[in-house]
């Protein structure tokens, strides 16, 4: 590599900025210079970190389509035999993104394929400055540096089931006979402890059952929050007499 600033486990920085991503070997070498699945970390424009996985499509075979509507259009949709395929795309800075199975954010990416990109290295740079316009092309390793990478960076690592993952219902916005609107707080510690995560959002249980909630928050703290509840609508009825 030439020109080269800086070297990080997961990337290279050229002296004119622009950054070449370092992605893992993770399966067979193919003839274009590539590896049938790579993966690796890269920082996003807005600062997030994803992980990003990708393997080698494969065109379905002409022969195999059902309909005369298909077999018209296969060259169209499919004008590359081997094409990108995104396989996983999600934060590993934040612990909730990969335990609630990516966030809204990156969902659609996850299991993407772009039948127009032919699979090749420059063709999956073009899929990455989507994330990130510096990077300008790839370097194939067989290190794996993923856990280290997160270890480094104080990122929650990959897969590690020593995550202590907490959701607490603190509120209750609504209550009827069929449905209920909670307030909960999901927060999660490191598997060192030396960060921690934590978040407010609201959920909703339609044709809930409230034992499921015991068992779900526990009992003390559900009958109280509905207590808290009934207080609240008691105070306001109260005060509009």
């Amino acid at each position: 590599m030439e020109n080269l600033k800086k070297t990080f486990m997961n990337k290279s920085i050229r002296e004119d900025g622009k950054i070449i991503s370092k992605f893992i070997k993770m399966g067979m070498d193919i003839k274009n210079g590539t590896n049938h699945r790579v993966r690796g970390i890269i920082e996003a424009d807005n600062g997030d970190y994803l992980f990003l996985e990708f393997i080698c499509g494969n065109s379905p075979s002409k022969d195999y389509l059902s309909t005369k509507v298909a077999k018209k259009n296969y060259e169209q949709k499919y004008p590359f035999k081997h094409y990108v395929y995104l396989d996983f795309c999600f934060r590993v800075d934040n612990p909730e993104d990969f335990l609630l199975n990516h966030s809204d954010k990156y969902r659609s990416y996850s299991g993407k394929a772009f039948y127009d990109l032919e699979y090749t290295n420059e063709n999956i740079v073009k899929v990455l400055q989507v994330f990130n316009k510096d990077i300008v092309g790839i370097e194939l390793v067989d290190d794996y540096y993923i856990d280290d990478y997160c270890d480094e960076m104080g990122f929650y690592t990959l897969h590690d089931h020593r995550l202590k993952h907490n959701y607490e219902a603190i509120k209750i916005n609504y209550m009827g006979k069929h449905r209920l609107v909670l307030v909960t707080k999901y927060s999660c510690d490191n598997y060192n402890n030396t960060i921690h995560y934590e978040d407010e959002s609201t959920k909703e249980y339609k044709n809930y059952n409230i034992y499921d909630l015991y068992e779900e928050y526990g009992r003390e703290t559900i009958d109280k929050l509905i207590e808290d509840y009934n207080n609240e609508i008691k105070n306001i009825f109260s005060n509009e007499i």
